[in-house]
């Protein structure tokens, strides 16, 4: 059985930083170079790490119309980096960035619809975010949704269409994918049953990096099956 808190429903930061010079005057900058810059004070490089001035830049180039800066102020606001925590803020600037074509802010606007955070909890609008991205081939939404399918959340169930989801997310070596799929290979109810071939997907995704949720219970699993048991 996947494990359900554990594939990625998280936020979804979108670009990450390459490189930066030192920060110019605000009155001199364009929306990519402010954006960078608060990727910069974001990540510490280059400067120190400072959330205050990450997020005056990210907001400065998402007043100059920067998508993936909306998106990083809604992750800002829900994270509560560098401004008062606020779901509802962060909603609106996800929202703003996802209407704008963000793949990263539409997997956001998911996330927030199936933890019920900012917006009441509702699976089904978590799935419509989720089903274009997930045609679009978007490893994270098909992992995602992959999961909603598994446990019929907002979504009829259907165990084929998330393994499906899984298969074409692993296939793009995304590591969460590959461990859910491992997990799905595990399971001696299912159809699908292959020890072999979900040790190895399991194996793999943890020598690929997952997160420190997932990676303990995954790592969990792999002892578990080696070891005979049943979870």
């Amino acid at each position: 059985m996947l494990a359900l808190p554990l594939a990625g429903f998280a936020a979804e930061p979108g670009p990450t930083l390459t490189a930066v010079a030192q920060p110019a005057p605000a009155a001199a900058i364009d929306a990519d170079r402010a954006f960078a810059y608060g990727l910069a004070y974001d990540s510490g490089t280059a400067v120190p790490r400072d959330y205050e001035q990450a997020f005056r830049w990210f907001m400065l180039a998402a007043d100059a119309g920067h998508v993936e800066a909306m998106n990083r102020l809604g992750i800002f606001y829900a994270m509560g980096h560098g401004v008062a925590q606020d779901y509802a803020a962060a909603i609106e600037w996800y929202r703003r960035a996802a209407e704008r074509g963000s793949a990263s802010a539409m997997n956001n606007m998911a996330t927030a619809y199936f933890n019920g955070l900012g917006v009441p909890r509702d699976y089904a609008i978590a799935a419509r975010w989720l089903e274009p991205l997930a045609r679009s081939g978007d490893v994270r939404a098909q992992n995602k949704l992959a999961l909603l399918y598994e446990y019929g959340l907002g979504v009829k169930k259907s165990r084929r269409k998330a393994f499906e989801l899984l298969q074409q997310a692993a296939a793009q070596q995304y590591a969460p994918a590959m461990a859910n799929l491992g997990a799905m290979y595990a399971d001696p109810t299912s159809p699908k049953y292959d020890e072999k071939r979900a040790s190895l997907l399991i194996e793999t995704a943890l020598k690929m990096g997952l997160p420190e949720g997932m990676r303990q219970v995954m790592a969990n699993r792999l002892d578990s099956m080696h070891l005979g048991l049943d979870l």
